[in-house]
């Protein structure tokens, strides 16, 4: 399969595609398709844990996976969401649970746009190319 990734101009904006397509040429296309799949797989786990740990007040476990969310986002090329995971991470150890939760909503929202995002490249193929 070949061709050029066309996404939506407000998905475009999520993604840094010279990241997606460094870890495109660095592996093998299945090796790409599967870490794809299984970026998305831990991204939406870890967001769901996220907002479960801001519901309960558990504002380690918020900080543990923001890091972990910010980490894995820039690694793939979702810098906007890797950067509101790194101010998660920051107002969790402040436990002020006002800004705790509006920034996890924030998180959770652009997480489930950058989702879609990803979703829509692996959608495309292994074998993908600018």
């Amino acid at each position: 399969m070949g061709g050029v990734i066309r996404l939506p101009a407000q998905d475009a904006e999520l993604v840094d595609m010279d990241t997606v397509l460094g870890l495109q040429r660095s592996m093998a296309p299945l090796e790409f398709s599967e870490t794809l799949d299984r970026v998305i797989f831990v991204l939406t786990r870890d967001l769901s844990v996220t907002e479960h740990a801001c519901h309960s007040g558990d504002w380690g476990q918020v900080k543990r996976y923001a890091l972990g969310l910010g980490e894995l986002s820039a690694e793939v090329g979702l810098m906007r969401l890797a950067m509101v995971a790194r101010d998660l991470s920051r107002v969790a150890d402040r436990a002020d649970a006002a800004a705790t939760g509006a920034v996890t909503a924030r998180l959770v929202r652009l997480g489930e746009e950058s989702l879609f995002a990803l979703v829509s490249i692996a959608d495309q193929g292994p074998d993908i190319h600018a």
